[in-house]
């Protein structure tokens, strides 16, 4: 029998057609489901990120294949979704630890429980949240190149489980409401914390310009949030604020100040050991400091100041003068390591990186100085900012003072030193 081709391709496009037009005729879901996180009656502070939702709708029953769908929470804590009319799902949380608890939700051997829910009409259903920690006293200001938030954290009691250690600290920046963990601009910092206590986050201004080039204000928005141990993918979230006065440059300057400041710094002579040697265009207040003031062994190559339980005390200063013209400056120093006690407990008060007026260098606790950071502080382990402003042209000393005592074991070290402006 021969095949009609044209009475079979007019039968598909029919049947494509009929196909198409059920489609068509499908019908939209329409019933909304919102409400709001509620702790202690008010709304709850929530991550915001459409990558950070617990809720997750399922449904069930004869030939369906359901992965869920999520519900996206807002930073204010609310949510909506609109389902099909007329069908049941059952709603429940992705199967991941968080840090606060939720009332209607107990968590189960394997994940947690689920609420079963018809849509024959709008439904409005809050829920009630338990953090395991509460944040509060949140400010931050511009400390150096960084932009620096503090804040307290108390532990909440009556949940369910103990609450978790707090492992990590940070800071989310933005240039508008909407600032969570999808932020371009994030600071933090390790913590660990079972308790009440105060903790401090910083991120550098400079990423804040870099991430938003065409940003032309000087106000910008941030939240912190804190990590807990062992629930890594929520955290919990303070409300938003606003820093003002973000400069908009940084300029570096300093080639226009210093030299040979950023290894490999050249050495000019080198003493018997070959580990030791005397850097050009530092000044070192002492023959003692100078013969530390450079270590070369291995892949160190770093400026530095060390003595090893020695008889003597190591008091000094190296240091490059300059006259700073007026203005508002950033001086940084960028660390290598510390050593034993000016790195354990009982390691502040031996060294400081210090700017002093004058060019006769920088004493101990001089009155001198105008800005100085202790290198033995915890914070003080990558890098130390110090802001400085003079009102004239003004000369100046900048570098590193210590004072180690005999026979203890220090060291301190740095890679580089810069100067930026702030325009």
């Amino acid at each position: 029998m021969k095949t009609d081709f044209k009475h079979i391709i007019l039968l598909s496009l029919a049947v494509l057609c009929l196909t198409a037009c059920e489609y068509d005729n499908y019908e939209e879901p329409t019933v909304r489901f919102s409400g709001q996180l509620l702790y202690g009656g008010k709304p709850f502070l929530f991550d915001g990120s459409d990558q950070r939702t617990p809720f997750r709708f399922y449904q069930k029953g004869f030939g369906k294949t359901d992965n869920g769908l999520s519900m996206h929470t807002t930073a204010q804590g609310t949510y909506q979704q609109l389902l099909f009319r007329d069908n049941d799902y059952w709603l429940t949380l992705r199967n991941y630890n968080y840090p606060f608890e939720i009332e209607e939700f107990p968590p189960l051997t394997a994940g947690y429980d689920s609420t079963f829910i018809h849509t024959d009409k709008d439904i409005v259903k809050d829920f009630h949240i338990t953090p395991y920690y509460e944040i509060s006293n949140v400010t931050a200001k511009l400390d150096g190149i960084d932009i620096k938030a503090d804040f307290d954290v108390k532990m909440v009691t009556g949940t369910r489980k103990e609450a978790p250690r707090i492992v990590k600290a940070y800071i989310f920046m933005g240039t508008n409401n909407f600032v969570n963990s999808k932020s371009q601009v994030v600071g933090s910092a390790d913590v660990s914390l079972l308790g009440d206590g105060h903790l401090s986050v910083s991120v550098g201004a400079l990423n804040f310009r870099k991430a938003y080039p065409e940003y032309f204000s000087q106000k910008a928005y941030y939240r912190v949030a804190i990590e807990l141990e062992n629930a890594p993918y929520f955290y919990l979230f303070s409300d938003r604020f606003a820093i003002e006065d973000v400069p908009f440059e940084f300029n570096d300057v300093t080639d226009q100040f210093l030299k040979n400041y950023k290894q490999p710094f050249e050495v000019v002579s080198y003493f018997a050991d070959p580990r030791r040697g005397i850097l050009a265009d530092w000044i070192a207040s002492n023959d003692a400091i100078r013969y530390t003031m450079y270590d070369g062994w291995g892949d160190r190559l770093f400026m530095c100041a060390e003595n090893w339980g020695g008889p003597n005390d190591l008091d000094g200063c190296i240091y490059q003068t300059f006259t700073l013209p007026k203005g508002k400056y950033v001086f940084i120093a960028t660390r290598g390591w510390n050593w034993w006690d000016v790195e354990n407990e009982g390691g502040a008060d031996h060294a400081y990186f210090a700017v002093a007026k004058g060019s006769n260098g920088i004493g101990w606790k001089s009155p001198d100085i105008i800005a100085s950071m202790d290198c033995g502080l915890p914070g003080s382990r990558v890098s130390l900012p110090l802001n400085v402003e003079v009102t004239e042209d003004t000369p100046v000393s900048m570098g590193y003072v210590v004072h180690f005592p005999a026979r203890e074991t220090n060291a301190l070290s740095f890679t580089a030193f810069t100067i930026y402006k702030a325009d």
